[in-house]
């Protein structure tokens, strides 16, 4: 309501980063989250072959490993100069006027970007795979979107115990039974 706001990498880790207080922080974040992952799954649907399957190697390969994408461009390294370090002198660092950062209230939840030991998506999806989920890709653009929250109850944290999802096991095997008896009934008809 307050306008638009372009999503990039660190305002992402930002908003998923953010420990939630109460169900009200973390309904909000689902639906950013869901709201976001819809979004992008129908840019990937709109996306040329070529271009889809650059973005699929980049989801599934560490950036460390993106050089060896076929296709990627991949911008070039910035070259910096290197200069001579001026020379010391003696006690000049206690004289030296310290410029102050302006005070940035949300700086205690924020950490520098790092590249995470896992690729975003951790799975054993390869690109070998990719003309077997290709079509169903494209398709979903066209897929009327539900969304199944497992069902739970948020437990806050307490001076004893963390916060954690405390999952409905029976709850959750009776909302996914009608899925079952869905894929049950059309494999015994083929």
């Amino acid at each position: 309501g307050s306008g638009d706001v372009e999503l990039n990498a660190e305002k992402f880790y930002n908003m998923i980063a953010v420990d939630e207080r109460s169900m009200a922080d973390f309904n909000a974040k689902s639906a950013y989250s869901i709201e976001i992952i819809q979004n992008y799954l129908k840019k990937i649907a709109e996306l040329e072959e070529k271009e889809q399957k650059i973005l699929l190697a980049q989801l599934i390969t560490l950036e460390s490993g993106w050089g060896n994408i076929e296709g990627l461009e991949l911008p070039e390294p910035e070259e910096t100069e290197e200069t001579e370090a001026p020379p010391e002198i003696p006690g000049a660092e206690e004289t030296a006027p310290q410029e102050e950062e302006p005070f940035d209230p949300a700086s205690r939840w924020k950490t520098e970007l790092f590249e995470p030991e896992t690729p975003v998506f951790d799975t054993d999806y390869t690109m070998n795979d990719y003309d077997s989920v290709a079509d169903l890709l494209k398709a979903a653009a066209g897929f009327e979107q539900i969304i199944v929250t497992y069902p739970y109850t948020y437990r806050p944290a307490t001076e004893e115990t963390k916060a954690y999802f405390d999952a409905d096991t029976s709850a959750g095997l009776e909302l996914y039974l009608s899925y079952r008896l869905i894929t049950q009934t059309e494999e015994s008809s083929n």
